[in-house]
């Protein structure tokens, strides 16, 4: 068994290194002269295994040792009447035959013979990868993506050779890509993978993709493995728009949208999308100027990217200039919004630093004040959490905070039941952890009273 695993991985690094020189890693000759070793190797491990030698004609064909090519089919005992028995080897010895010669009558009986090989053997991927190359009917790009799709659909084939026929028309013939489904994609996945895409072929799926309605996780790899192969703005546009349309604001596709960015790309959202895919916590820079000019004029943000947009222009912009003095106004009009609000974060700390001052403090603006600087996270290794309730001596439910993957945060109003001390914030916490499984279902609560800090 090892053995044959072992047989069958040689073979398949012959079929690799071909994809190498279709890709231009690598040498016709190099590539002939490392198969005919490898193909050899493997008919003396199995000298009954009439398919090496075929594959060795073939390597020899497409090696253009046409004669040594000849020598080989002619030692193949062919029998066109023993044809049923193995049908694939058959129709792969007839269709040699036609790489060897020039005679379309010939030609046109192979192709006949193998159309009714394949019409009786239609889940056979090799006998139609024979086909379409001998028929002259699929010598239309247009009829062979069909009958390929066709097979695709109805028997998942995925072999290298069968992806490679397809490939071929989509390179020699970038129009012929009409259209990115589950078929167009995986065989532009074999593509990126294998170094085959050319540039031509990249731009114009950058330029199909960019029309696609939904975000597709395969098609963004295959943008994703072009814009490493080819470092074009037509491709970054066509990844952000791609990402937008999927709504997706996580933080690994961050780096896409600060590209571009910083290409300063015209991208419908893009400066929306960047702002909510970084993460204030780790962004340590001054964020690029055209973010600053483009939320000059108002945003729809949510507090904490809104916060993270002021505070890095209070911590990096220079207070004289114009783009500093145009949000003033819009800054610490949100900073009092804020501390209304009892928001705080670390973004909003530095804003509150900056415009909090003493003689524009009302009596409810201190008490607001006073709450925000006892404010806590409450943090738990519990799973499943949705909510933290505080509950006063009378059993009221004073706040109710949304527990996030971060934490929960949550307000202490009374001097007397905050919680002061690391001893104190680390009891809590133990409390929490020891909770059972039982104690939390996909709604589970966690009561903090407000008088003893039990959980009830």
């Amino acid at each position: 068994m090892r053995n044959i695993v072992q047989m069958k991985k040689e073979f398949n690094g012959i079929l690799k290194d071909y994809l190498k020189y279709e890709g231009d890693k690598m040498s016709l000759e190099d590539w002939t002269e490392a198969s005919i070793k490898k193909i050899s190797h493997l008919r003396e491990v199995d000298e009954r295994n009439e398919f090496y030698l075929l594959a060795q004609a073939h390597i020899c064909i497409l090696g253009n040792r046409m004669d040594e090519a000849k020598w080989l089919l002619e030692s193949y005992n062919y029998n066109r009447f023993a044809i049923g028995k193995d049908v694939e080897l058959s129709s792969y010895y007839l269709y040699l035959t036609t790489k060897l010669s020039n005679d379309s009558i010939g030609q046109r009986r192979v192709a006949e013979e193998l159309s009714r090989s394949f019409m009786k053997h239609p889940d056979s991927w090799r006998i139609l990868c024979m086909l379409i190359e001998v028929d002259s009917e699929y010598k239309i790009y247009s009829e062979r993506l069909n009958v390929l799709e066709k097979q695709f659909m109805e028997y998942k084939s995925h072999s290298l050779w069968f992806y490679l026929q397809a490939f071929r028309c989509f390179k020699e013939k970038s129009s012929s890509l009409k259209k990115l489904g589950q078929f167009e994609v995986q065989v532009l996945l074999f593509g990126v993978k294998y170094k085959l895409m050319t540039k031509e072929l990249a731009l114009y799926t950058a330029n199909l993709a960019s029309q696609m309605k939904n975000f597709d996780k395969h098609l963004y790899n295959v943008l994703v493995k072009c814009y490493e192969m080819y470092d074009e703005a037509m491709i970054l546009t066509s990844i952000c728009t791609l990402l937008i349309k999927g709504s997706r604001t996580e933080h690994i596709y961050f780096h896409w949208y600060e590209k571009a960015v910083d290409a300063e790309l015209k991208i419908a959202q893009l400066y929306e999308y960047y702002m909510a895919a970084a993460r204030p916590e780790e962004f340590h820079k001054q964020l690029p100027r055209s973010v600053y000019l483009y939320f000059m004029h108002g945003n729809s943000l949510d507090y904490h990217k809104c916060a993270f947009l002021y505070a890095n222009l209070i911590t990096y912009e220079d207070e004289t200039s114009e783009i500093y003095a145009h949000y003033r106004d819009e800054m610490e009009e949100f900073t009092w919004n804020q501390l209304e609000k009892r928001n705080i974060d670390e973004d909003l700390r530095i804003i509150y630093k900056r415009f909090l001052i003493e003689t524009d403090m009302s009596q409810d603006r201190i008490r607001a004040l006073y709450d925000v600087c006892h404010a806590y996270w409450i943090t738990t290794k519990v799973p499943n959490m949705k909510f933290i309730h505080v509950i006063a001596a009378d059993g009221t439910i004073t706040q109710k905070a949304a527990y996030t993957e971060n934490g929960a945060e949550y307000f202490c109003m009374q001097r007397r039941i905050a919680l002061y001390g690391k001893q104190k914030t680390d009891a809590i916490i133990q409390i929490l952890s020891r909770m059972t499984a039982k104690d939390c279902s996909m709604n589970c609560v966690i009561w903090i009273c407000a008088e003893n800090m039990q959980i009830v």
